[in-house]
């Protein structure tokens, strides 16, 4: 018994990776993240089309191929047509300018191994989507008089041309109306806010998040920070504070407003921060502004995040790490968005007028607070971040 097949693939989808990716190593943008990203929003689009006409059974063939089967040809001419309507729409109403899928749908007796077609009808189908054009519908062999017969299906003039020997008309899938189908959902990914709006770039590791930081705050004139204390004893963080130090000390015209939160079961990092802070926002009172609350028991912070001229925003996610005993940045995603800074920004105020400025008298109840460390361990402290200050 014959059963509709339809094959659908993407045109250039190979080489679209692979240009999109050219010069971005340095971004960690590679060809199979965007091939993997484009796969995602395919399916997500087949997930969208099997709500119109669900296949009997589909796979994903290749790098770029999909194949499916359906009981009744009516539902594959519906799925197919519910697929380009929604990529069309993807191209039109959200850039999404590089997924290209060419359609052919024909009828057989499909024979599967791993994934893979061994029949001679359906690896014609695949032929003629492979050689096929984008946003272009293909009926070939028994479906092209099959198709004749249900009234709203529409055949296009076009002359087509043929890598395959078998019958094979286009539809023209623009002018078709399938009764009972509702227009086809909207997908929800939104590619104009993610790849035209904003710039985003992701750290997968403490290293290329500081790093970040340090070359975003080095031309910023505007910071503002909130988060936890700076572990001034691991290298990249070092490297972080004597960068901030340097760029105070040279006069560069910034303007740093700190809130932090200092838990006291990270005494040793929450005390250095404060003292750190403490010496800034008293040297640099033009330029530097700080101000905290004290956490206690544990209850860590889950994330931190800088904005830099009141545009661009620095997320770091942070995570327990046992070898320290402590919360650190453990990776970050810094994105360009003027309208979610500002959202980030008013939040961030509201919460500085509670808490209110830092004075002298509010560092003696602070210090107080530590009482978890003696006397000594916290000149050993102060002595420590000396370095800071002195270079």
């Amino acid at each position: 018994m014959s059963i509709p097949i339809l094959m659908m693939e993407f045109k250039g989808f190979t080489q679209m990776a692979t240009q999109m990716a050219y010069n971005m190593e340095t971004t960690g943008i590679t060809p199979e993240r965007i091939r993997a990203s484009g796969i995602a929003i395919i399916q997500e689009v087949i997930e969208s089309a099997k709500a119109t006409a669900a296949p009997s059974k589909y796979a994903h063939i290749g790098g770029d191929t999909w194949a499916f089967e359906f009981r009744r040809l009516e539902r594959g001419i519906i799925f197919g047509w519910s697929l380009l309507r929604t990529f069309l729409e993807r191209a039109t109403e959200q850039a999404v300018f590089f997924l290209k899928p060419s359609i052919a749908l024909n009828m057989g007796q499909p024979k599967w191994q791993n994934d893979q077609f061994l029949d001679d009808t359906s690896i014609e189908t695949y032929r003629m989507a492979d050689k096929g054009h984008p946003f272009h519908f293909y009926v070939m062999g028994k479906a092209v008089d099959a198709a004749r017969k249900i009234d709203w299906v529409r055949f296009s003039s076009d002359p087509v041309e043929l890598p395959v020997r078998t019958e094979t008309r286009l539809l023209d899938w623009q002018a078709m109306s399938p009764p009972g189908v509702d227009t086809v959902g909207t997908s929800h990914v939104f590619l104009p806010s993610l790849l035209l709006d904003n710039e985003v770039l992701y750290a997968n590791t403490p290293r290329e998040a500081v790093q970040n930081i340090i070359r975003q705050q080095s031309r910023a004139h505007s910071i503002i920070v909130f988060g936890g204390p700076v572990p001034y004893d691991i290298p990249i963080y070092r490297e972080y504070l004597h960068s901030t130090f340097s760029m105070l000390k040279s006069g560069w015209p910034c303007q740093w407003t700190v809130l932090s939160y200092l838990p006291i079961f990270e005494a040793r990092y929450s005390y250095a921060w404060l003292e750190i802070c403490r010496w800034l926002s008293s040297t640099f009172p033009q330029a530097f502004a700080f101000t905290a609350f004290v956490i206690q028991g544990d209850q860590p912070r889950p994330f931190s995040f800088h904005i830099y001229d009141d545009e661009l925003i620095h997320m770091g996610l942070r995570s327990f790490s046992p070898q320290r005993m402590a919360p650190t940045m453990n990776s970050a995603i810094m994105f360009r968005n003027g309208r979610i800074a500002s959202r980030f920004k008013e939040e961030f105020l509201e919460n500085w007028r509670r808490i209110g400025t830092f004075d002298p008298g509010k560092y003696e109840a602070f210090d107080a607070q530590f009482s978890c460390l003696s006397n000594r361990e916290k000149e050993d402290i102060k002595n420590a971040v000396k370095e800071f200050q002195v270079e």
